[in-house]
């Protein structure tokens, strides 16, 4: 992402579309091509789900996996903001929820609390994360 043109482009326009359409990019262009990146990924995502669990019940299918996705990504160091992080924090910061949640189990935790714990380790990357922007 950081080291080809696409990559900092789609950086440029999920930081500041403004500035980034003033340099020069054209951020239509990277918006549409990033949802059909995404599309794609979804697909393919979708269809390794379906293959794992032999069917796929569209009213049910990846519920609860909203909180685990952005706390992951939180985790990782992916500005919630935009325009900043990498793939491989995202991936470490996936490792590490996982690692808590079955830290969580383990400890026979009740699971309707995993909700409240994943909102708050959101709360406490994103606070975080303000603090680093606000003493940069």
């Amino acid at each position: 992402m950081s080291r080809t043109k696409l990559g900092k482009h789609i950086y440029a326009v999920g930081s500041n579309q403004t500035s980034a359409r003033l340099a020069g990019v054209n951020v239509e262009r990277i918006q549409n091509l990033v949802f059909i990146i995404t599309g794609l990924l979804c697909g393919f995502s979708g269809w390794l789900y379906a293959s794992r669990v032999m069917a796929v019940a569209a009213a049910s299918a990846g519920n609860g996996y909203e909180m685990e996705v952005i706390a992951s990504v939180a985790i990782g160091g992916t500005a919630m903001t935009g325009g900043r992080g990498q793939i491989i924090g995202t991936f470490l910061g996936a490792l590490m929820f996982k690692i808590i949640n079955n830290i969580l189990t383990m400890a026979n935790v009740p699971t309707f609390l995993n909700g409240a714990i994943s909102g708050l380790i959101i709360i406490v990357a994103v606070l975080m994360q303000n603090v680093q922007n606000k003493s940069k």
